[in-house]
């Protein structure tokens, strides 16, 4: 059992996402990786491709931090792969050793850095979510037999603002996802609601940030599928050393209702504060 799964059934689990680097050095990366274990992570997230902007492989910087010791949640998207080379990136990162996998749609690879590249539909989510399961039973959808099975620990994701959602997100909960990981909550009656509404227990994960500066809250505004709400918005007009005062407190008060009903907080990857992290992490767990 991994110690993700492990921390999400004693509902302690505390995820940091982190993005790659843009080029091959790992340096940094690692160190800051490394500056934060001090914490007692859960794991450590790794994002792919966000916003459709080149970044290095997560399974590569996964690779690096399992051979660490560094337990691994690595993302891994649909919209920008076939389904042949889906299922070889997964039999490789399992080789490598990843064991936690976040399946998503990802971001339109249009609207990033290459706008004349392809955008791939051969599977959906909850699809992907099935071929895992078979790749953990030692097959695959074309029916071929693998020499050894896998044993991901597979994740899904869910906009808890979007009543829309409710349907897709019990499809993959019937297609066996282990868990779920929410959209950033601001507001935790919203994802109360929702996860009441789903009519069957999962393990969920819900996703906190807070912000630096005033420009940073100001586009994180703009992302589709995020609302926040007015008082926040509004800290703006107080400059930026208001706006990151303001958005701890504010994210620790909203921590401190969700830790009576989810199994974990992911902490967004914008996110490089380490007392901010250790925080979130000592309000949860407390």
């Amino acid at each position: 059992m991994t110690k993700l799964k492990k921390d999400l059934e004693s509902q302690k689990a505390v995820v940091l996402e982190t993005l790659p680097p843009r080029g091959p050095k790992r340096v940094k990366y690692m160190e800051f990786v490394r500056s934060m274990l001090d914490i007692e992570l859960t794991c450590v997230a790794v994002t792919d491709m966000p916003m459709a902007r080149v970044r290095v492989s997560p399974w590569a910087v996964g690779h690096f931090l399992e051979s660490e010791g560094i337990e691994t949640l690595v993302h891994f998207s649909r919209i920008s792969r076939n389904i042949l080379r889906t299922e070889g990136d997964l039999l490789g990162m399992w080789m490598l050793g990843i064991k936690n996998v976040l399946l998503l749609s990802g971001d339109n690879p249009q609207e990033g850095d290459y706008r004349n590249c392809s955008k791939i539909e051969d599977v959906n989510t909850t699809e992907l979510i099935k071929l895992v399961k078979l790749l953990n039973q030692g097959t695959d959808p074309a029916g071929n037999k693998l020499n050894s099975s896998t044993g991901f620990c597979v994740g899904g994701v869910f906009n808890h603002r979007n009543e829309a959602e409710i349907e897709r997100t019990r499809e993959k909960l019937e297609a066996g996802v282990d868990f779920l990981v929410s959209q950033p909550v601001f507001d935790p009656t919203s994802l109360e609601k929702f996860y009441s509404q789903l009519g069957k227990k999962a393990h969920v994960l819900a996703s906190i940030a807070m912000f630096k500066n005033a420009r940073q809250l100001k586009y994180f505004s703009s992302v589709p599928g995020i609302e926040i709400p007015s008082k926040l918005l509004s800290s703006i007009e107080k400059g930026d050393n208001y706006v990151r005062e303001y958005s701890v407190e504010y994210a620790l008060s909203v921590v401190e209702k969700l830790k009576t009903f989810v199994d974990g907080i992911y902490i967004v990857g914008i996110v490089r504060d380490h007392d901010f992290i250790a925080r979130v992490a000592q309000v949860f767990r407390s």
